[in-house]
């Protein structure tokens, strides 16, 4: 009897959603500028199973609640944090408007990265939550404080 390798189903996702994002940001500013934000619609309704104005107008932890899978709560932070890094690649990213959009979404993908670096099933990629972090929280991305104690408490303990 023959054994087949079996792909693991989170992994070929993950790889999936890598090859979007450098196919996405291989495009020209002008196509990003017109047609980003469908793309990376699709891509959420595809990756997360809803569409990004829906994940916008809910809380991260009722994303988390909703989506229950951290696999796909994990897509879903990459792609705001993508939405938010090509409208800062916008002609006009310091207009009022694009910079409250810029800070929603990386408000999101930030609890949202923070409440999977809390949870054990992710404790391989903390050091990469941790990065992306403390790369928003740097550039000024305002986060619930309790939430980002208790991560770091747990990413201490982990390192420890």
């Amino acid at each position: 009897m023959a054994v087949y390798f079996q792909p693991d189903p989170v992994m070929r996702m993950i790889e999936m959603l890598g090859d979007f994002m450098r196919r996405l940001f291989e495009l020209p500013i002008e196509t990003l500028a017109e047609d980003g934000e469908r793309r990376l619609d699709e891509a959420a309704r595809r990756f997360a199973g809803m569409p990004l104005a829906m994940a916008r107008g809910l809380s991260s932890e009722s994303l988390a609640e909703v989506i229950r899978e951290d696999e796909r709560v994990l897509a879903l932070a990459e792609l705001l944090g993508a939405a938010a890094e090509i409208k800062r690649e916008l002609p006009f990213p310091d207009e009022e408007d694009t910079k409250n959009a810029i800070a929603r979404d990386e408000g999101i993908a930030m609890a949202l990265w923070l409440q999977l670096g809390i949870k054990s099933s992710m404790a391989h990629r903390r050091d990469e939550i941790f990065v992306r972090v403390s790369a928003l929280k740097n550039r000024g991305v305002v986060c619930d404080e309790a939430l980002m104690q208790e991560f770091l408490t747990v990413y201490q303990a982990y390192e420890a």
